[in-house]
């Protein structure tokens, strides 16, 4: 009886090793890529510049829209203001970084994302002739830099405010 049992039994584990988990035959699925955050930032508006008891002689507010296009989401790290004269030398230049951002509550862009934001700079100087918004993100897919520079041309213009823009922390303000 025992040479019967030993050979039925290593008859059954062959056949359920190679069964493999018993499915209908089809290959196993692998997971769906993350998708990758792509950011669009546009100029949202007039600059307007306020005089400030803070800090710098004036505040920029700079108005933009961010839009999430590709599916992913990333954190904003930082926004640098570059200003520039006529003859396309920097003349002032202020950041934003991720703990600023992340204070005003706007630190992660969503998936298919569109939102407005306003942000302002404590600026020393009014006499410039273009600005670069520099913003930086870290897709949440894979850590990688996602760049985007605003180009001065894409807001509508530049106004003055005769209100007084005071914060109580000096250099920002997002909404």
């Amino acid at each position: 009886m025992r040479k019967v049992t030993l050979p039925v039994a290593g008859v059954l584990v062959v056949t359920l090793a190679a069964c493999g988990g018993g499915g209908n035959g089809s290959s196993p699925t692998t997971p769906t890529p993350v998708p990758e955050a792509a950011i669009a930032v546009t100029g949202n508006g007039f600059l307007v510049i306020h005089p400030s008891a803070v800090a710098a002689n004036f505040a920029m507010e700079v108005p933009v829209s961010i839009r999430e296009t590709g599916g992913g989401t990333a954190d904003w790290t930082s926004a640098r203001l570059t200003l520039f004269s006529a003859a396309g030398q920097e003349i002032g230049r202020r950041e934003l970084t991720a703990d600023d951002i992340a204070a005003a509550g706007f630190t992660r862009i969503a998936a298919r994302q569109d939102e407005a934001y306003v942000m302002v700079f404590q600026i020393s100087n009014t006499e410039f002739d273009d600005l670069t918004l520099t913003l930086r993100f870290v897709d949440r897919s894979d850590g990688g830099i996602v760049t985007v520079e605003v180009l001065g041309s894409t807001f509508d213009g530049v106004d003055i405010s005769l209100e007084p823009l005071n914060r109580p922390e000096p250099g920002y303000r997002l909404e």
